[in-house]
């Protein structure tokens, strides 16, 4: 099978996916709680850990930010997400997205294990980077980019890796399916950084010489990234200070 086939193949494995399986089942709480990872409020997503049939399970939504954030842009967010792991199902290594929870929560597979940049007394394994590459080679097959990969690695007890969190991924479809080889092609390259400078942080001995070079080369279009990343920060910024602009007119919304 040529480069151009296995495109044409994995164009219409991606579309089956999100045809046939696209549908996943909503879920109704409440349900005992039993940790917090992260408490959420103003644009970042709310984190805890709730028992869903006898076993840990990750609860993810908006409830702590302002409710005119958690309608528009949190439901935004959480259709993105849904669309990721649409795309995702059966791949190894990411979270399984076990349900819909209201209009802005995911109920999601817990993990164990903890994230890496956290891990600095873990001695990691070679093939632990070996394995994340294969994790992001998956999403690229599969038309998905994360987005936020060096944040969002999970080490587990067996020293393996896993990718959590795809509330920044974007999919690749509609208008931008004629220059997915093209986007894919950049990603990689995109990917390989990340993988990279996590190494870097982490397990620095683990760095070869031509890893160091690369990290020191320009990527295509990476001041352009770079801008783009600077204006999305920018409206981050501005939204916050709008919203929070608005709760102080209004008062505290629940």
């Amino acid at each position: 099978m040529n480069i151009e086939d296995r495109e044409t193949a994995g164009r219409a494995r991606n579309a089956e996916v999100d045809n046939a399986s696209s549908t996943f089942p909503r879920l109704e709480g409440p349900w005992p709680e039993t940790g917090v990872l992260r408490p959420g409020g103003r644009v970042s997503a709310r984190l805890r850990i709730v028992e869903f049939e006898g076993q840990p399970a990750v609860l993810k939504d908006y409830g702590a930010s302002p409710a005119l954030f958690r309608s528009v842009v949190g439901r935004l967010m959480t259709q993105r997400e849904i669309a990721a792991y649409r795309r995702l199902r059966g791949v190894e290594g990411i979270p399984r997205l076990i349900g819909r929870v209201g209009r802005d929560g995911l109920l999601l597979e817990s993990l164990d294990g903890r994230n890496c940049l956290e891990a600095g007394d873990a001695d990691l394994p070679a093939s632990f980077f070996t394995g994340l590459r294969s994790i992001l080679a998956q999403l690229r097959a599969r038309g998905v980019l994360h987005g936020d990969v060096r944040n969002n690695v999970v080490v587990t007890p067996e020293c393996e890796p896993r990718l959590v969190d795809f509330g920044a991924s974007f999919v690749i479809s509609g208008v931008m399916l004629p220059f997915r080889k093209t986007v894919v092609r950049i990603a990689e390259g995109y990917n390989e950084r990340a993988v990279l400078k996590l190494k870097r942080s982490i397990a620095p001995g683990l760095l070869t010489a031509s890893e160091v070079r690369f990290l020191a080369r320009p990527l295509p279009f990476e001041r352009w990234v770079r801008i783009g990343e600077r204006i999305v920060k920018a409206v981050v910024r501005a939204t916050c200070r709008l919203f929070e602009r608005v709760r102080q007119d209004r008062g505290p919304w629940q």
